[in-house]
């Protein structure tokens, strides 16, 4: 369950950082404007991409707010998606160094870089070759390696605290 939560927290904590980075940044850029489906997925269930498009419409005529909540409810899903290979170079990182003396007070700091630097990849992929769902991507990679990063700092941080 601690498993689950500390995920699930990451992606909370980096949507968050993204929300507030494009709020005060970037005003004129949202998340969900960024998201596109696969074919597969939009001839599987045209209400999804339906609902995606009319979401991403209600977004841009939004007041602040509630174009915050919209990208926060959206930066979740992303970051849900963008956390996951971070998260499994942490665990064979503390697979591979088990035995080893000292090695978890270096979890916040491989937490961050794994998260930083998966979820930069994987947008980057994305972007360069036009994948789905980030290849339209408008906010920064860097921005996306940021918030994947205080989520893998603080990630690493938890992991340190002692089980119940």
């Amino acid at each position: 369950m601690r498993l689950l939560f500390g995920f699930f927290g990451t992606a909370v904590v980096a949507a968050v950082v993204a929300t507030v980075w494009v709020a005060l940044l970037h005003p004129d850029l949202s998340l969900i404007g960024s998201i596109s489906l696969p074919r597969w997925l939009g001839t599987l269930s045209a209400e999804l991409t339906i609902g995606l498009r009319r979401l991403q419409a209600l977004r841009e005529v939004a007041d602040r707010p509630a174009a915050a909540g919209i990208d926060f409810a959206t930066g979740i899903v992303v970051f849900l998606i963008l956390n996951l290979p971070g998260w499994l170079g942490v665990k064979l990182f503390g697979f591979a160094f088990a035995e080893e003396e000292g090695w978890i007070r270096l979890l916040p700091v491989v937490g961050a870089v794994a998260f930083a630097v998966m979820a930069s990849v994987v947008v980057l992929m994305c972007v360069v070759f036009g994948l789905a769902p980030f290849a339209g991507l408008k906010p920064s990679p860097l921005m996306i390696g940021a918030a994947a990063a205080v989520a893998g700092l603080l990630y690493g941080f938890g992991a340190l605290m002692p089980e119940d």
